[in-house]
């Protein structure tokens, strides 16, 4: 690319001083350089669209109930955490789930954060957030190719790889289900994420058809400590024009 454009240019300082009178030829000549250096010069953008796996499945929120916290015990003794996610379809949570493993690399255990999970206190409710972490290894991959690809165009091409991805955002009632768990649950401690459905009694039920998820991480925040750093921020800044 550099070479072509200086020899576009050459081409040109030779014709503008062949061809016309020697000020105007001079002043050409001296414009076209100057554009010459200009795009030689400039950083040229490099872009690609990475899309993390979405839903294969039509989403509908009112499928997704509630969120459960639940003690495992054993012997009468807590041995673990659990979130519940509670859904009216069991075929739904299916996929549901199904998907949350995807971005998960297929694996039962994240312990990269693949699967962020954030709950944002407004009020009298939470609103949870799930979403694939944009740093997952396939979006480094992607930028690492895009980066070596934009060097062998151009030397000064600066790589720009856009990501699409879901992102699952739910406000829920605070009943005492999700302070509980972030009350006795660390956010870097071990808990399961669990499918679960509504029963007859007081209490939903665990899917056991569907792998529980375990998870390392996740972050809680008042919708007034939200920055710029969090990815929840453009939300609540767009909340504030509707």
């Amino acid at each position: 690319m550099t070479w072509t454009l200086r020899g576009i240019t050459l081409v040109g300082l030779g014709l503008s001083f062949a061809t016309l009178q020697s000020l105007r030829g001079f002043a050409l000549a001296i414009l076209l350089l100057l554009i010459e250096q200009f795009l030689e010069h400039s950083v040229f953008l490099f872009s690609a669209i990475h899309v993390t796996p979405m839903p294969t499945f039509e989403y509908d929120p009112a499928k997704w109930q509630s969120v459960a916290y639940v003690r495992l015990e054993r012997g009468g003794r807590v041995h673990g955490h659990a979130l519940g996610l509670v859904f009216s379809d069991d075929s739904y949570a299916i996929q549901f789930f199904d998907l949350l493993r995807t971005w998960n690399l297929g694996e039962d255990e994240d312990l990269d954060n693949n699967i962020c999970l954030s709950f944002v206190k407004d009020s009298d409710q939470f609103y949870l957030w799930l979403y694939p972490n944009h740093n997952r290894t396939p979006v480094v991959q992607s930028m690492k190719k895009l980066s070596e690809r934009a060097y062998h165009r151009r030397e000064n091409a600066e790589p720009f790889l856009i990501t699409i991805s879901m992102i699952f955002c739910k406000p829920f009632l605070d009943r005492g289900g999700i302070a509980s768990f972030l009350k006795e649950v660390g956010s870097e401690d071990r808990f399961l994420m669990i499918a679960m459905r509504p029963s007859f009694s007081e209490a939903p039920e665990t899917i056991r058809e569907i792998r529980p998820i375990t998870k390392w991480h996740y972050k809680v925040r008042s919708k007034t400590e939200l920055s710029k750093r969090d990815f929840e921020f453009a939300y609540w800044q767009r909340r504030r024009f509707i």
